[in-house]
C-alpha cells in the first residue's frame, strides 16, 4: 500500500482587509447617501452628539424647517380662512368706524346750522323790542296819543327746529326755551283787553297810561333773549 495521502490544512482565510476601491456613484445615488447621513446626524444631534457651527445649519434646523413648512402645507386651508376671516372683520370694523365718524360729521354740521339760524332769531327779536323800549321813552307832543306795537310773533325758526333741539348743550336748550316762552308770554299779553285795544290784524293800541306797564314787560322778555344769545355764542366759540 502506498503512503496514505497527507491532508493539506484548511485554508485560513486572511483577516486583512482589502482596501476598498473607488467605484462611480451617480448623482442620485450620492443625494441618498447624504440624505442617509442627514438623517443619522438628525438622530445623533437630537440625544445630544451634534452642534451648530458658524453659519451652518444643522440637521435638526433642517429638519424643523421642513416640519413647519409640511405643517402648513397640511392646514393651508385652516390658515387661509383665518386669514380670510380676519379680513372680513377688520373691514366690517373700518366701515363702522367712518359711518360713525361720518354721522358725528353730519351731526356737528346740523348743530352749528341750529345754532346760526336760532342767534339770527333771537337777534332780531332783541332788536325789535329794543326799538319798542326805545319809542316808550320818546317825549311825543300828544301825551294822549297811543302807542301801536306790532304783535307779530318771530319764531318760525324756532317752531322748525324743535325735533331737533336736542343736538344743543343741556344749558343752551334750557336758555333758548326759556327765552322763547318769554317772547311768547309777552306776545299774549299784548292782547289783554286791560292794556290795549286791537288796532288792527298786526297791531294792538296800548294807551298813554299803560306804557310803563308796557316797558316793564318789554325788560322783562329782553333778559332771557340775551342769555340764550350768550349762551349759544359761547357753545360756538367753544366748539
Amino acid at each position: 500500500m502506498g503512503s496514505p495521502r497527507q491532508r493539506r490544512p484548511p485554508a485560513v482565510r486572511s483577516a486583512r482587509l482589502h482596501a476598498l476601491e473607488p467605484v462611480e456613484v451617480s448623482a442620485g445615488v450620492e443625494l441618498g447617501a447624504l440624505d442617509l447621513i442627514a438623517d443619522i446626524g438628525g438622530d445623533r444631534l437630537g440625544a445630544g452628539e451634534g452642534a451648530v457651527d458658524g453659519d451652518h445649519i444643522g440637521p435638526t434646523c433642517y429638519a424643523s424647517r421642513m416640519t413647519f413648512w409640511s405643517a402648513l402645507e397640511t392646514y393651508q386651508t385652516i390658515v387661509t380662512g383665518f386669514v380670510g376671516f380676519g379680513g372680513v372683520i377688520a373691514t366690517i370694523w373700518l366701515n363702522a368706524k367712518f359711518a360713525r365718524n361720518q354721522r358725528r360729521d353730519e351731526r356737528d354740521h346740523e348743530r352749528e346750522s341750529l345754532r346760526v339760524a336760532l342767534l339770527a332769531e333771537l337777534d332780531i327779536n332783541g332788536h325789535t323790542l329794543r326799538e319798542n323800549a326805545d319809542v316808550l321813552k320818546l317825549d311825543r307832543s300828544d301825551p294822549n296819543e297811543p302807542v301801536f306795537v306790532p304783535t307779530d310773533r318771530i319764531d318760525d325758526v324756532y317752531q322748525a327746529f324743535i325735533p331737533r333741539i336736542g343736538l344743543l348743550s343741556e344749558d343752551e336748550v334750557g336758555r333758548v326755551m326759556k327765552a322763547y316762552l318769554s317772547l311768547k308770554t309777552y306776545n299774549a299779553k299784548l292782547f289783554l283787553p286791560e292794556l290795549s285795544e286791537h288796532a288792527g290784524p298786526r297791531h294792538v293800541k296800548v294807551s298813554v297810561n299803560d306804557t310803563p306797564l308796557l316797558a316793564g314787560m318789554i325788560e322783562g322778555v329782553l333778559f332771557p333773549v340775551d342769555e340764550a344769545i350768550k349762551a349759544l355764542r359761547t357753545a360756538r366759540k367753544h366748539e
